[in-house]
């Protein structure tokens, strides 16, 4: 018996030193020991195996140190609100890797400061290296101003990106190849081949488009490049940020923004592409994932998205990988009028203008420069384009939507301030950039324009994206006026716009036997009372104050 109790007793103390050292995982999976990290991760998009592959690598870079990383599960609604709540109640995770930030909610929100000010701690260091040197360049000088303007307030920086996702359209290219159809260069060709499927629609449950009326936002990866690329990133900036390329603030005049012959030419397209007779079984109450699931098995052809979408597709369709690829946001064909259609002096007709703007775009995606192009067009379709006109398309193709507002924060409350910050300036090297990247099959703004290693579609589609050398990201900025205002949502005076204005006032030149009853005038009429509509309500909340500068 004494024997016995000598070994429980020596069991006992060891066990008891163990978990004075290591630390004890309570009930809620926390480890609380100075040198083990908790994170939480939002289960959205990029997976979850870019956090183990980091922590291991975190773990072994700083094994003379006795770093560890504990991960606890994965949160499918980990968004701004729910991280805040939870540091609010006294949470003792150290970073949150989430989505949906804004910079005033973290330093102003309803729960006070939540995200630790990163400033001296990491934005003006060094990034930690795998062998645990620093890199040569301070975080601040790795990042351009577009991948960080999302997290300053107050001459702080409250959080860093983590993924640099690229936007565009999933296209299930199976379906067009069946009918006999191209992927579409331009809006043009993208609704010759949505006619086209709408003829068989009725017979084979196959329909051009889907969305998820949840996730409305998601159009924002077209829109926003549809904007942009009528009447430049000068406009595109102005509309977003309601200031002018000084950063003056337009004021009292903001609400003119609506009636950009940009964003009217942008709404057109949009009510079209949500033209809700051409909308898959199911659009107008599922969610993303359905929406995506329905490109991945071809009942349906087209979904604005992100690079995300395969990440979280791949392993529930296997079978399907080789039909769908991503591309970026067509060309708006109003651009190809204004600039080689009937008023310009090209005076080329509609079908004309189009057949020039698909051209350049589509030698621009081969990576060709506009010196290459101009004499490839001018051959094939017996013209003289401009020079400088070749290079104007080529750049408006270059843009694309990318989404910036996902990054990492620091609990404002943690106890292991410092060894959060060792983290996040690790995580900020290049290695580690790369390393998410092939992990996450995304890109990193620590890494970018990263190769992925694959061989699907899917990511030829992406590297002829990254490949163009016009590539530019559009933001969707944070700054100016409008976020002076308080107001970061896409357009400020309706929820959901596009989605609610087509499903009340059935805006469809289709009939419920799909047969068409209407020229494309009835998405004109749509969009320039939408245009007005917005102007006047925006006018007005800014004449009568309901749109309050925030107080910095």
């Amino acid at each position: 018996m004494k024997k016995f109790l000598a070994l429980f007793l020596s069991v006992f103390m060891l066990i008891t030193v163990g978990l004075t050292t290591s630390g004890c995982a309570s009930k809620d999976g926390i480890i609380d020991d100075k040198n083990t990290l908790n994170i939480r991760i939002r289960k959205a998009g990029y997976g979850t195996t870019y956090i183990s592959a980091l922590a291991d690598q975190f773990e072994k870079t700083f094994e003379s140190q006795g770093y560890k990383v504990n991960i606890l599960p994965a949160q499918e609604d980990l968004v701004s609100d729910k991280v805040g709540r939870e540091i609010y109640s006294g949470s003792k995770i150290d970073l949150f890797f989430a989505d949906s930030f804004m910079p005033e909610f973290l330093e102003e929100g309803d729960y006070g400061i939540i995200g630790s000010d990163l400033t001296e701690s990491v934005w003006n260091k060094k990034a930690i290296k795998f062998d645990g040197t620093e890199e040569e360049q301070t975080i601040a000088e790795k990042l351009s101003v577009f991948d960080t303007q999302g997290w300053f307030y107050n001459s702080k920086i409250r959080g860093l990106p983590y993924a640099c996702s690229i936007g565009g359209l999933a296209v299930n290219t199976k379906v067009l190849e069946d009918y006999g159809l191209e992927t579409p260069r331009t809006t043009d060709e993208l609704f010759q081949c949505a006619e086209e499927i709408m003829k068989h629609a009725a017979e084979d449950e196959i329909y051009p488009f889907t969305y998820a009326f949840q996730d409305n936002l998601y159009i924002n990866r077209v829109a926003a490049p549809w904007i942009a690329q009528y009447n430049g990133i000068e406009e595109f900036n102005e509309f977003f940020s309601w200031s002018k390329a000084d950063g003056t603030a337009m004021g009292a005049d903001s609400y003119k923004v609506f009636g950009y012959e940009s964003v009217r030419k942008m709404l057109e397209v949009v009510y079209q592409f949500y033209d809700w007779r051409m909308m898959s079984f199911g659009s107008d109450s599922h969610d993303v994932s359905a929406a995506q699931g329905q490109i991945m098995k071809g009942e349906a052809v087209f979904y604005a998205v992100g690079d995300w979408m395969f990440q979280e597709e791949c392993a529930k369709y296997p079978q399907y990988l080789n039909d769908v690829t991503l591309i970026p946001a067509p060309m708006i064909s109003a651009l190809g009028e204004k600039m080689f259609g009937e008023g310009s002096s090209y005076g080329f007709n509609k079908e004309k203008a189009d057949d020039v703007l698909s051209l350049i775009s589509k030698y621009a995606m081969e990576g060709k420069l506009a010196a290459d192009i101009k004499p490839l067009v001018d051959e094939e379709l017996s013209v003289n384009v401009a020079l400088d006109d070749v290079v104007t398309v080529c750049e408006r193709r270059g843009m694309v939507s990318n989404s910036m507002n996902i990054g990492v924060i620091v609990n404002a409350n943690s106890e292991k301030q410092e060894l959060a910050a060792t983290f996040m300036r690790f995580i900020a090297s290049t290695e580690a950039g790369t390393l998410f990247a092939k992990e996450a099959k995304t890109q990193s703004p620590f890494s970018f324009k990263e190769e992925m290693p694959s061989t699907e579609p899917w990511f030829d589609g992406v590297e002829s994206i990254l490949s163009n050398p016009y590539y530019k990201q559009l933001r969707n900025s944070q700054n100016g006026f409008k976020a002076d205002c308080g107001i970061t949502s896409y357009f400020p005076t309706l929820n959901h716009i596009f989605v609610i204005d087509i499903n009340e006032d059935n805006v469809s030149k289709y009939d419920k036997d799909l047969k068409i009853i209407a020229s494309n005038d009835v998405y004109k009429t749509a969009a320039n009372a939408l245009c007005d509509k917005m102007m006047t309500d925006a006018k007005a909340k800014l004449d009568n104050g309901d749109w309050k500068p925030v107080t910095k």
